[in-house]
């Protein structure tokens, strides 16, 4: 399963309804994968808010769960490209954001589902996990 930073994010903040994605962010069954460019995005989001409870919790995040980290190559660049270029911000109700587009390209490539916050990649032909 390939994991969006949204998921990863929405879990750490602790946002209404992020219980959901638990089971599946420590599961010791179903291996998850993430973009690098996505785990930036997460510290990224995370970072600006420069609460230490926040950062506590992050810390206990990469602990706890298994996920395993996934450089960008060739095949996920031109498959961002190709999600930018279909799904893309101001001309597709999707509305994929460079962060989204990786994490597009990661379940296409590697045809995983998607674990995901919100509506934007039910716009898109990318198999949610939820």
């Amino acid at each position: 399963m390939i994991v969006d930073a949204s998921a990863i994010v929405a879990f750490v903040m602790k946002e209404e309804g992020s219980g959901i994605y638990e089971p599946y962010l420590f599961s010791d069954t179903v291996p998850l994968f993430i973009s690098a460019v996505n785990w930036w995005e997460v510290h990224a989001r995370i970072t600006r808010h420069d609460k230490p409870d926040v950062t506590r919790s992050l810390q206990f995040f990469q602990r706890g769960t298994r996920l395993k980290f996934v450089a960008v190559d060739k095949d996920q660049t031109n498959m961002a490209i190709e999600a930018f270029r279909r799904f893309g911000k101001g001309h597709h109700p999707a509305k994929l954001n460079l962060g989204d587009c990786f994490a597009y390209a990661l379940a296409k490539v590697r045809n995983e589902p998607l674990l995901f916050k919100g509506n934007d990649f039910h716009h898109t032909d990318v198999r949610a996990a939820l």
